[in-house]
């Protein structure tokens, strides 16, 4: 039985059901814009560098196309999504990267533009020629009574077009209430990245006062106007002296402020460092090296790194098989129930050496494994009989 959709029209300070007249709800981007979250990133260092390692966490891992079943019709589809997306103008790598730019402002955009194509090996087909990247500010949303989005707009220059939402890959990071603009991490990162702007200058102002020692010349109570404007002329030029020369009766000597604070200024914008390691990778020990810690607290905040690279990779593997592959295999091959599968590889070495001992073992006890498997699973072509091989270690060579 289905059921029709419900809206919530409960008066709250949650973002309980997006509404399109809402516009994009997220309070830092309504206030400061696009432009001052994009600089954020450009303008802090530390924030870019945190921001890149999560994303390229998961895009500097492998992917594969993972076929419906062994049947050959499934096989054929499998086959024709690889070769598509290799024909995908530039790298398909950098595409993955522009959606994944979600994680950053909180939604992507990215136009996806089709062309014919005809193959010698799958004959006349439709095909993506490029995906298109497309700077989220200009686009907002349409939906319907129940807050489901069902269109595109884009606002340039006072016009506004209306597309359908299948003409883009869309991606939403994290989103609350069906929230088509996401929670990016930029925003959230936002006050921790003013306190760090503005930390740095409150200390670059004491250390232009008090970088340098303060010099005192001791002069006696007698000292003529004369003497005396002579002595201010060797104070002004102490720092680019090695040796002065002062009468007798007159001593230089410095005074230097307490180090306690330029301690202070560092362990504020640290603070704030720390947070936003927390925000954006979830813990602090695979960025600081910190006075203290174990082996065993290291190991806990790399296996929570690694959680959230594989939670972003499922969401962006998500995004592509709906919105790509998905969309590619309809447009090509008719009745089709079960679609071919885009993944990431996240196996880590450890578990590649765990898979391995077991691949040995279940070799030994004559179990048949998939060749598919193994070439997808260890990243190695199998080779295909007649070709030369490196010798194993049986037979090889050596001292």
């Amino acid at each position: 039985m289905n059921l029709p959709d419900t809206a919530s029209t409960a008066p709250s300070r949650l973002l309980t059901r997006w509404k399109p007249e809402m516009g994009n709800p997220d309070e830092i981007i309504r206030r400061k814009g696009f432009g001052y979250v994009r600089d954020m990133e450009r303008k802090n260092g530390f924030l870019y560098g945190v921001l890149r390692t999560r994303v390229q966490s998961v895009l500097s891992r492998r992917w594969s196309i993972i076929p419906a079943s062994t049947g050959a019709r499934d096989l054929a589809t499998a086959a024709f999504i690889r070769e598509a997306l290799d024909r995908i103008e530039g790298s398909f790598l950098d595409d993955l990267r522009s959606i994944a730019a979600a994680v950053r402002y909180g939604y992507s955009l990215a136009e996806l533009v089709w062309q014919p194509w005809e193959s010698t090996r799958f004959g006349e087909r439709l095909t993506i020629r490029a995906i298109r990247d497309k700077p989220p500010e200009e686009f907002t949303f349409t939906s319907d009574e129940f807050g489901a989005v069902t269109g595109v707009q884009h606002h340039l220059a006072g016009r506004v077009r209306t597309f359908p939402l299948d003409r883009f890959v869309h991606f939403a990071f994290e989103p609350e209430g069906g929230n088509p603009y996401g929670n990016g991490l930029l925003p959230r990162s936002f006050w921790h990245d003013w306190f760090m702007r503005e930390g740095f200058k409150f200390w670059a102002v004491y250390l232009e006062r008090f970088g340098s020692p303060l010099v005192r010349a001791i002069v006696p109570p007698a000292t003529s106007p004369e003497e005396r404007r002579q002595v201010e002329e060797v104070i002004e030029s102490v720092q680019q002296r090695t040796g002065v020369v002062l009468p007798e009766g007159i001593a230089l000597d410095f005074l230097e402020a307490s180090r306690t604070g330029a301690a202070g200024f560092r362990e504020f914008i640290e603070e704030q460092k720390q947070a936003i390691a927390i925000i954006v990778l979830g813990q602090t020990l695979t960025t600081f090296v910190g006075a203290r810690g174990s082996l065993a607290l290291g190991t806990v905040h790399q296996t929570t790194k690694e959680e959230i690279v594989r939670a972003d990779a499922e969401a962006l593997a998500t995004v592509v098989n709906e919105q790509v592959i998905r969309r590619l295999v309809d447009a090509n091959f008719a009745g089709v129930e079960r679609y071919p599968v885009w993944t990431w590889e996240m196996t880590s070495p450890q578990d590649l050496e765990a898979l391995a001992r077991v691949l040995v073992r279940l070799q030994a006890a004559g179990i048949r494994v998939p060749t598919e498997w193994v070439e997808r699973t260890f990243g190695v072509r199998l080779p295909e009989t007649g070709v030369a091989t490196a010798a194993t270690r049986s037979n090889a060579s050596g001292p």
